[in-house]
């Protein structure tokens, strides 16, 4: 006979949504309820995953989405950084911006000229015979010179 499986302690609700939105953070992926419970590994039971995921989107800290009778979760985007960069871009002065974009555009320039010297280099490149053009068109003169060198030597017996 098979042993029996103990039972788990089933988690608060507390330590249960908190293991969901930690996943859901980690993956950062889009995932149903059902999903979420496989992912998980029976570490939660469906019905404490359906309960934290639902909880969890109530309080703002998932986002869900509605496809036919198919719920979809994800974790919300709360990138600080971006934020930041915003507000910093609006405490730069105009000068700071205009000499930022001249130095761009110097850069720009510089990198056209280039970009223009390397096709005009790789065009040279193209043209040039690749080794293998090189190795049959020697190997083929060198088979027409040996024909020519028999058939002089072959003419100069005959005279």
């Amino acid at each position: 006979m098979a042993p029996k499986k103990e039972k788990q302690q089933t988690p608060t609700v507390d330590e249960a949504e908190s293991k969901v939105l930690a996943y859901m953070i980690s993956q950062n992926r889009p995932y149903s309820a059902t999903d979420v419970f496989q992912n998980l590994h029976g570490a939660l039971s469906r019905p404490v995953v359906n309960r934290a995921l639902a909880a969890l989107e109530t309080r703002g800290q998932l986002d869900a989405k509605t496809f036919g009778k198919q719920v979809i979760y994800v974790a919300k985007q709360t990138d600080g950084s971006l934020a930041q960069a915003d507000a910093g871009a609006e405490e730069r002065s105009d000068e700071d911006m205009a000499a930022e974009i001249e130095q761009l555009k110097g850069e720009d320039e510089a990198l056209g000229k280039r970009a223009a010297r390397l096709k005009t280099e790789l065009a040279e490149v193209q043209k040039t015979p690749r080794t293998e053009d090189l190795v049959s068109q020697n190997a083929e003169l060198d088979a027409q010179v040996r024909i020519f060198w028999s058939r002089k030597h072959v003419n100069k017996g005959l005279r």
